[in-house]
């Protein structure tokens, strides 16, 4: 039910907005958020969120402006871990929550995800 008033607020809100720019805004309220871990050549890990983990690695991969500084140089990069969390907000709560683990325990994780698939 509380889905259904968000959306029709958006609508709403986009009355006198083109159509792509009113689609635009109702996706961004449904995006799905991941969490992501990235392993470099050294073994470092690096953990970030997006909306588009194919996307965010290739960017990271390429080094350019988008890339994460931390990443530049330590190429070759491999996609260790991903969590599909939801919302944005929760997303940023659990990089928080991922980046309080030790090394130890982020390798846990990984090979717990790792042995499930």
């Amino acid at each position: 039910m509380t889905e259904a008033v968000n959306t029709v607020e958006v609508a709403d809100n986009n009355a006198g907005k083109s159509d792509s720019m009113a689609s635009q805004s109702v996706s961004q309220t449904t995006q799905v958020w991941y969490l992501y871990m990235i392993r470099c050549r050294d073994g470092e890990l690096y953990t970030g969120v997006t909306t588009d983990v194919a996307r965010r690695v290739s960017e990271h991969q390429a080094g350019g402006a988008k890339a994460a500084k931390y990443l530049r140089g330590r190429a070759p990069l491999q996609l260790a871990y991903q969590e599909c969390i939801g919302d944005k907000r929760t997303a940023h709560q659990r990089e928080w929550q991922v980046k309080q683990l030790t090394r130890a325990q982020k390798l846990s994780l990984i090979a717990a995800q790792q042995a499930n698939c």
